[in-house]
């Protein structure tokens, strides 16, 4: 065996049997390096899944925001329209009525100024005679 090793022997004197160790150690080295970076990428990715997870948490969100915004302003609109009809019939019947008592006010009105030009007798005064 001594013959074999003598043969695998290098110009520089370094024997093939320890220039493997170190090549194991480097290797083995390298396999750490490779470790850090599998583990830190895998970090990097769990991260990047994290963060595009609570975006997407806040897009749908904000899509909830905005559908009850929309709901709250279509329910403001259908306030103010039952609001604007009622006033609108409350007007309408008191417009009736404002009109029915102008006639009476007219009436009244033309009678006391007949009365005061003295083209017909008080009502009153009949009843006073007797």
């Amino acid at each position: 065996m001594s013959a074999v090793r003598a043969a695998q022997t290098r110009p520089s004197g370094i024997s093939v049997e320890r220039h493997a160790a170190s090549f194991q150690r480097k290797r083995g080295s390298a396999s750490e390096n490779d470790v850090k970076t599998t583990n830190l990428a895998f970090s990097w990715h769990i991260l990047d899944f994290g963060l595009s997870y609570i975006r997407a948490r806040q897009a749908a969100d904000q899509v909830l925001i905005s559908n009850e915004c929309r709901r709250k302003v279509i329910k403001q609109i259908i306030k103010d329209v039952r609001a604007a009809y009622w006033r609108t019939v409350a007007a309408e019947r008191t417009m009736g009525q404002l009109h029915k008592l102008n006639g009476r006010i007219t009436g009244a009105l033309n009678n006391s100024q007949e009365l005061d030009q003295g083209a017909q007798e008080s009502p009153l005064d009949p009843h006073l005679r007797t």
